[in-house]
């Protein structure tokens, strides 16, 4: 099992304005892509805050080979 831990660090809580932004498509997609460089392998499992926020699922979908 491969986990990526993408967390938004605002004290004293998460934002989900924050979030939209690191879970768009372009920054998940780069460290996804990322760990298949660096580590040969992709993550299993993305951990994100506010999954609704931004398009982490899409980014699953597109490192999985899925063409929906």
């Amino acid at each position: 099992m491969f986990l990526v831990n993408n967390w938004v660090d605002t004290t004293p809580v998460a934002k989900p304005s924050d979030a939209t932004v690191v879970n768009g498509y372009a920054t998940q997609l780069h460290r996804g892509q990322t760990c298949r460089r660096v580590r040969h392998r992709l993550p299993n499992l993305i951990a994100v805050d506010f999954y609704l926020h931004g398009d982490v699922l899409g980014v699953a979908r597109k490192l999985n080979g899925d063409t929906l």
